[in-house]
């Protein structure tokens, strides 16, 4: 069940980083696009090295149950967010639609 679990993680990651590239891709200015790419994308990043090498001495204090619930919970704000933006830029998956036989 490991190995499933690591590779299921490995894909679910790689495509959550080729959205992520696509994403700022979008946001940024066609006159400068390495500099301001390479800006988000280093944001970007910042998280995962905090959060990464803090995480281990968090799961020894808080135990591995709290440790999970506390970085589910703390997915909820960015999942929000990325509805108001799908919504916010009309997107199809985001909207309600009381017809469900339309495209």
């Amino acid at each position: 069940y490991l190995a499933l679990c690591v590779a299921a993680e490995n894909v679910t990651g790689a495509m959550a980083g080729a959205a992520l590239v696509a994403y700022l891709s979008s946001l940024c200015s066609p006159a400068f696009t390495a500099t301001q790419y390479a800006l988000l994308s280093s944001l970007a990043a910042v998280g995962r090295t905090l959060v990464a090498s803090t995480a281990g001495v968090l799961a020894e204090r808080m135990g591995w149950e709290l440790f999970f619930l506390s970085t589910t919970v703390a997915t909820l704000p960015a999942l929000l967010l990325l509805v108001w933006i799908g919504r916010r830029s009309g997107s199809r998956l985001f909207t309600r639609s009381h017809n469900s036989a339309s495209p």
